[in-house]
């Protein structure tokens, strides 16, 4: 099954392509594949996400569920931070391996279960979760994060309007003391969630 949320994804048929952008007026190349999240083209959620959070950086970030690394390298690049990026799909971890030389910056990128990697380390955690995994995949994160975050330290996170936005927006609230709508983008929501 051609499932980016995956622990097998390396066993799919590669297809390689790469994708040329600029992001925050700079340009970036990525090495995508099938069995990787959005690996046609750079998705609308990814794109806002960053394009929302470029002008506030962050020193310490961690980018979870990273596919091929397009949000951890371009802060990494942009801001000059001290990036984790972790994610449990093989072929998302060694695209992102080499979409980080080829962009020219170093960050420290894990395969492990993104609830392996959260902790009170990081001033800022970003994702775009795999909604197609399902809550039970991806609310635990946003708890974790909640439950680990030195106060003043955020995480970020987008997800569409029809996708469950606004019960994810909700049960947010329930762990975070202040939760913050950044964007909202052709039915995409950029949310900020506060310790």
């Amino acid at each position: 099954m051609d499932q980016y949320f995956s622990t097998d994804a390396d066993k799919l048929e590669s297809k390689p392509r790469q994708i040329t952008t600029m992001i925050g007026g700079k340009p970036f190349v990525f090495a995508t594949d099938k069995g990787v999240f959005s690996h046609v083209g750079i998705d609308f959620g990814t794109r806002l996400l960053c394009d929302t959070i470029l002008p506030n950086p962050a020193s310490k970030v961690l980018d979870l569920g990273c596919g091929y690394g397009v949000i951890g390298i371009v802060l990494a690049k942009l801001w000059a931070a001290d990036v984790t990026m972790t994610d449990i799909n093989p072929r998302a971890v060694q695209l992102s391996r080499e979409n980080a030389r080829g962009n020219r910056v170093r960050p420290t990128i894990m395969r492990k279960d993104a609830l392996d990697v959260i902790s009170p380390d990081f001033d800022l955690i970003v994702t775009n979760p795999p909604i197609r995994a399902g809550k039970d995949q991806y609310y635990p994160w946003f708890q974790r994060s909640g439950d680990c975050l030195k106060p003043g330290n955020s995480l970020i996170f987008v997800i569409r309007k029809e996708q469950g936005a606004p019960s994810a927006i909700h049960y947010c609230e329930s762990i975070f003391p202040e939760v913050t709508i950044l964007a909202k983008k052709s039915g995409y929501y950029v949310v900020k969630c506060k310790k």
